[in-house]
Formats: C-alpha cells, sequence, structure tokens
C-alpha cells in the first residue's frame, strides 16, 4: 500500500529547479519560486502556489502533512536530483481565468529504509515492477543495495484566476475523476487531459 501511495504523490507533485521562458514573467517568476519550493521540500510554503480548487479535495494542512510523511518516513526518503522544463503551453483563457500548460521532466532518487524490504531477495524486481506501473515511460534505474532513480516526463497546469491574482499551479494525473472535478470540459479539451 505504501509504495502504491508513493507511485500516486510522485505522479501528481510536480517539481522543478528552473522554467522555460513562457514570454510572461510574473509566471515565469511564480514557477521559479514554485520549482525551488519542492526541490528545498518547503511544504507549507509550497501550499501558497497551489490552486485552492484542489483544497477542496484535501484540506491544505493535511496535504502539508501527506507529503512530509510522504517524502521522509521509516520506510524511505524521496530527493529530487534533476528537473528541466520541457515546454511551456500559450495561453488558454475561459472567462477571466488563463491556463498554460508545462510539461516537464523529472529526476527523483529513492533510498529505501526499511531493511525488512531491501533484504527481501526480490526486492530490486518488486520494486521495479511497482515503479514501471505508476510510471509507465519513465526510466527507472537501480542504483545501489536501496535505492533507485526515477525519471520522468510530467505535466503540470498553471492558473491565473484573473488579471490580478498570481499565478498558481496544479500537478497533473491522468485520474478522470480527478480531472473533471478541477477543470472545465474547455479546459480538458483544449490541453487533452483526457
Amino acid at each position: 500500500m505504501k509504495k502504491i501511495v508513493l507511485i500516486l504523490v510522485l505522479g501528481s507533485i510536480h517539481f522543478f529547479s528552473s522554467a522555460q521562458n513562457s514570454g510572461d514573467t510574473s509566471l515565469d517568476r511564480r514557477l521559479n519560486e514554485y520549482f525551488q519550493l519542492n526541490v528545498d521540500a518547503r511544504f507549507e510554503q509550497l501550499m501558497d502556489y497551489v490552486h485552492p480548487s484542489l483544497f477542496a479535495m484535501a484540506p491544505r494542512q493535511q496535504l502539508i502533512e501527506f507529503f512530509r510523511n510522504t517524502y521522509d518516513n521509516a520506510s524511505m526518503h524521496l530527493s529530487i536530483d534533476s528537473t528541466t522544463t520541457i515546454s511551456i503551453s500559450p495561453g488558454f483563457r475561459e472567462g477571466n481565468v488563463e491556463y498554460r500548460k508545462v510539461n516537464y521532466w523529472m529526476g527523483v532518487h529513492m533510498v529505501f529504509k526499511d531493511s525488512q524490504t531491501v533484504h527481501d531477495p526480490e526486492f530490486v524486481k518488486k520494486t521495479t515492477d511497482l515503479l514501471k506501473i505508476g510510471f509507465p515511460n519513465a526510466l527507472i534505474r537501480y542504483q545501489s543495495q536501496n535505492s533507485f532513480f526515477v525519471g520522468s516526463d510530467n505535466l503540470l497546469i498553471a492558473i491565473k484566476d484573473t488579471d490580478h491574482t498570481p499565478w498558481m499551479f496544479l500537478g497533473y494525473t491522468k485520474n478522470e475523476n480527478f480531472i473533471r472535478k478541477l477543470f472545465t470540459p474547455s479546459v480538458i479539451d483544449h490541453f487533452h487531459l483526457l
């Protein structure tokens, strides 16, 4: 169960260290700040950059605790190795709200601490198979007795609710129920989210 939760978290959380220039200096600045907060695992401050529509699905404090417990717990520790922004789409407007799609590549290092798990003779195969399910097109590399590297392409949606509000962000996971709760049909169609 813990491994399934890990896959869901990694699939929905997005990490960056720098952004491709979008042509919108306010978006570029906010992305860079958001990316750095992810890299630094500063989850409380990070929530100030998450679009508030997510908090209707999970309260802010619950998300903070979930991220903390997922990134460092008795079973494993996660850290970001590398990030690269691939592309930022032109803006799409629906009423006053502007949306941009950000494609990026993320590399994560996972160190497993649980000695029972690590010493299982099937540890590498089981973990690799599980990671392939969660990240079907990812680069998955076993690095040592207890660690893996996972590199994958990911998607983030940047949202500016009005011309006077800051850019906010939602990680993307291809879960129809999740997508339909967070995005309108026209946004889903425009960015081909389903």
